[in-house]
């Protein structure tokens, strides 16, 4: 099963909220001014109606500038990183994970419209901060719908980093394929690197990585040298979403990207 690597807002959202753009001449954000978000989604066959996304607050700012977790992912063992596309990518695919298994309940929900938009907030006003927006693997008319998920921080710097924009447009592009109609099957990995220079004593000897097939645990797996820190898993069903975690390690935070069939963790 393909995964969709391409979102055209990315590389806007990359350059706009390096950590360094949050002091440039954008000028004071007014934080009491209502934000808009509006998601246009499609894929290779046109707009994609009819697909319900979830959005998220993850953080909000600190007074000097940083990063709060929110509830309730304020337990979880995630770094924020806005600086670039990778890290983005990264920071996106790790919280979904959680969200998945956790069955953590969206802050709003909406479903795209004929056109394949879908506009928040759909109730109260949205809080400026950082906030994940996914859209489950979706089927419709005999195709199956899939996007990445996306991490925004809102309000968003404009690309000439002059102005805070209040109202934001996401443009998310999606990947369809046909649904067989037959059981089809797909191979998925996990990888584990550390980055943890000049404390490799302290490493943990193993770690524990959860497979999640449609947000439920699947397979439970332990991950170490004497296997090359990997795994593979043979033979999953093609019509499930398919999603790794690693549980909690003292002193480590966690980040997830997924590169074809394997997760690297």
């Amino acid at each position: 099963m393909k995964i969709c690597k391409t979102l055209a807002v990315l590389l806007c959202i990359a350059v706009a909220f390096a950590h360094a753009a949050w002091a440039q001449a954008a000028g004071v954000i007014e934080p009491d001014r209502p934000i808009t978000l509006t998601v246009d989604y499609d894929s290779e066959t046109g707009p994609v109606c009819g697909a319900t996304f979830d959005l998220h607050l993850v953080a909000t700012r600190n007074e000097e500038g940083g990063w709060v977790l929110a509830e309730p992912f304020r337990g979880y063992p995630v770094y924020i990183d806005t600086g670039s596309e990778s890290a983005m990518n990264a920071l996106a695919s790790t919280l979904v994970g959680y969200v998945m298994n956790d069955d953590i309940p969206p802050l709003e929900s909406a479903v795209t419209n004929q056109q394949g938009r879908v506009y928040f907030p759909t109730g109260n006003a949205l809080e400026h901060g950082l906030y994940l927006l996914m859209s489950r693997q979706y089927s419709q008319d005999g195709r199956i719908y899939t996007a990445q998920p996306v991490v925004v921080v809102l309000p968003m710097l404009s690309y000439d980093q002059m102005e805070w924009l209040y109202d934001v447009q996401l443009h998310v592009k999606g990947e369809s394929r046909e649904d067989p109609g037959v059981p089809q099957y797909v191979r998925r990995k996990v990888l584990k690197i550390w980055d943890d220079a000049q404390h490799e004593a302290q490493r943990p000897q193993e770690i524990t990585v959860e497979l999640l097939r449609d947000g439920e645990i699947y397979d439970t797996v332990t991950l170490n040298a004497d296997g090359n820190w990997r795994h593979t898993w043979n033979e999953l069903p093609a019509e499930s979403a398919w999603h790794v975690i690693e549980q909690p390690l003292e002193n480590y935070t966690v980040e997830i990207r997924q590169e074809g069939v394997t997760f690297v963790v």
